[in-house]
């Protein structure tokens, strides 16, 4: 969020720089005469500052800026000069407060002292690390103390380059103050907004990569970004990390690795690669990285460091040629693009080359921290069509996965309603042959038995009319379980309630109902209904024949299953004998039936009647056999 904020900060500062411009520039006036004067010193260390003027001193007239005569040190000595710098009539006309301000590369001479007719009255910080970009305000002396002369102090260290003196912005406070704070924009704010924001983006992609290592272009991005970064830190930094020289090395030799990557990242992402000339790369960089070492380059550094300069040029050239020629091949314009970022960024870093040996104005400003806008745009604008790209493959594979889908769904529904139509024939089907069964071995072998011994006339007319009675009741419980219960046995049992009344009252039965809701149970199909109907009938029926009972009591409850208890007041009987009597098939046939539905059931009796009780399962885990 601070970081978000200060963005926005700059950005309303240089909107107002620029709608401000206008009117400030007809305010101020830029200083390009002075007196200069050059003091030289045989030391080892920066001279101490004087705290006055020296009275003796060759001034000569100049135009500003102004670049002084070279002078090479001897072996094993170390020389530095001062040049002094003389501005006259900068008095105001008026008494509105008035400032001077100046901005340029000055690679020795980031400490300055200003002097008004005679006394200091400004001074920059000369700890400040990157004080050779910082552009410098200098507010001057109000109109009243009659200061119509200024004098200012440059130091330097005497290398290859020798001294420099920019020219100066003179006009009134608010109209050099914008031009000061659009110089520190351009040099300060900017790489340093640059370089958070490709640090960001780099971020996002070092994540992305966390989650799919196999895709190394996302890491190559990541890499760049961050070697950009540290290549910018010495344009804004304040305050460089301890030793310097170290850190001078570090982005310095960046510039080469940066290189390695740009290459690295566009041949990755079209999938290709080609050895030989990455080895080149690397040992190119690598040779670089050597030659800029502090130890290496303790006795010329400057030569050393302009020689890892030469390197990264031609290592950066050669990365632009070969990636041009590549973009010439293909034609696909994240190549085009990348091409011409990286024929812009190798502009700006020769433009920055003639600026540091002062081959060009002093006052320009350093391009090369701006060079990550082409570079890293043509980075994001490939990063984004490969991105487009999965997008509408991913929605093309969407998009026939969805044809696919619904005509399989087609497909299933059809074969969805040939099964559900298979389903209904085959249920039908048995149905049809399980009717037939039962009609066959119930009804019909009734009949047929009773149709024979009629035949023979040993058939009396009771047995015919009971036998009748039987069969009728038969086809009633055939039929009542073709009726839907919905797994319900309360449903079950009031069916063959309706059905047996009549003949329980004439017999002179008393019926004692106490049948209460139980749990339907999923597994009661037709078949497992007409078992357990077959089973009350039954029971019903011995009690009609032989328990000469007055009363007859149903009861239905759950416990763990569903049970059902048939009992009544007869005369009862014994079970045992029943059970093992060679004709006593009864009881028999109610096991068998109550195994059929996976259930059992229980039966005792004594003097008081006789109890039936029909234990069926919640679930059945396996159908009879």
């Amino acid at each position: 969020m601070k970081r978000a904020s200060w963005a926005c900060c700059e950005i309303s500062l240089l909107l107002a720089a620029l709608l401000a411009a206008p009117a400030a520039a007809a305010d101020r006036a830029r200083v390009v005469e002075a007196d200069v004067a050059i003091e030289w010193f045989d030391t080892q260390t920066w001279p101490a500052w004087p705290r006055e003027i020296p009275p003796v001193l060759d001034w000569h007239h100049v135009q500003l800026p102004y670049v002084g005569l070279q002078r090479k040190p001897q072996a094993g000595e170390r020389h530095f000069a001062r040049i002094w710098v003389r501005l006259a009539d900068i008095a105001p006309a008026d008494p509105a407060p008035r400032a001077l301000a100046y901005s340029a590369y000055l690679p020795t001479g980031f400490h300055a002292v200003f002097y008004a007719e005679g006394r200091q009255v400004f001074a920059t910080n000369g700890e400040m690390s990157n004080g050779w970009n910082v552009p410098v305000l200098i507010p001057l002396p109000p109109s009243g103390s009659d200061a119509r002369t200024l004098v200012a102090a440059f130091d330097c260290y005497v290398g290859s380059l020798g001294c420099g003196v920019p020219s100066f912005q003179l006009g009134s406070l608010a109209a050099v103050s914008i031009w000061h704070e659009w110089q520190k924009l351009l040099r300060i704010d900017g790489p340093r907004v640059g370089s958070v924001a490709i640090l960001i983006v780099g971020a996002f992609a070092l994540l992305t990569w966390i989650r799919r290592r196999s895709e190394s272009v996302y890491m190559l991005f990541f890499i760049a970004s961050l070697l950009w970064t540290v290549r910018t830190l010495h344009y804004h930094l304040p305050r460089y990390p301890l030793p310097e020289a170290w850190f001078w090395w570090a982005t310095v030799c960046s510039f080469a690795w940066l290189s390695v990557a740009v290459y690295l990242f566009s041949f990755r992402l079209q999938g290709e690669r080609s050895p030989r000339i990455e080895k080149a790369l690397i040992i190119g960089a690598t040779l670089s990285t050597v030659l800029g070492m502090p130890p290496i380059a303790t006795d010329d550094y400057w030569l050393f460091e302009r020689l890892a300069y030469v390197m990264q040029a031609l290592i950066s050239l050669a990365v632009t040629v070969t990636l041009t020629a590549v973009a010439v091949k293909r034609r696909t314009p994240p190549d085009v693009v990348l091409a011409i970022a990286l024929w812009i960024m190798f502009a700006m870093g020769i433009h920055d080359l003639l600026l540091l040996e002062w081959n060009l104005d002093m006052e320009r400003v350093f391009l090369l921290p701006y060079a990550a806008l082409p570079l890293f745009g043509a980075f994001i604008f490939s990063m984004s069509r490969r991105y487009r790209r999965a997008i509408d493959d991913i929605e093309n594979v969407n998009a026939s996965l969805e044809s696919r889908l619904e005509a399989r769904q087609r497909e299933l529904a059809s074969s969805y309603k040939q099964l559900r139509q298979y389903e209904i024939r085959n249920a039908q089907e048995q149905e049809r042959e399980r009717l037939m069964r039962d009609m066959h071995d119930g009804v019909g072998s009734s009949l047929i038995s009773t149709l024979a011994l009629v035949e023979r006339g040993d058939a009396a007319p009771s047995m015919v009319a009971q036998t009748l009675r039987d069969t009728v009741d038969e086809l009633k419980l055939t039929i009542d379980s073709m009726e839907p219960i919905d797994q319900d046995v309360v449903t079950l049992l009031a069916t063959l309630r309706y059905r047996m009344t009549p003949r329980l009252e004439s017999a002179g039965l008393a019926l004692d109902w106490q049948v209460n809701e139980v749990p339907r149970l999923e597994w009661l199909d037709a078949p497992a209904a007409l078992q357990i109907m077959r089973i009350v009938q039954e029971c019903f029926g011995n009690i009609l024949k032989h328990a000469q009972a007055s009363r007859i009591s149903v009861a239905c409850s759950a416990d763990d299953g569903v049970v059902v208890r048939i009992a009544d007041n007869g005369r009862g009987f014994d079970v045992a004998a029943q059970q093992s009597a060679p004709r006593g098939r009864g009881l028999r046939n109610l096991e068998f039936r109550a195994r059929e539905i996976g259930g059992r059931i229980s039966i005792t009796a004594d003097g008081g009647g006789t109890r039936i009780e029909l234990r069926l399962p919640l679930e059945r885990r396996a159908r009879p056999r």
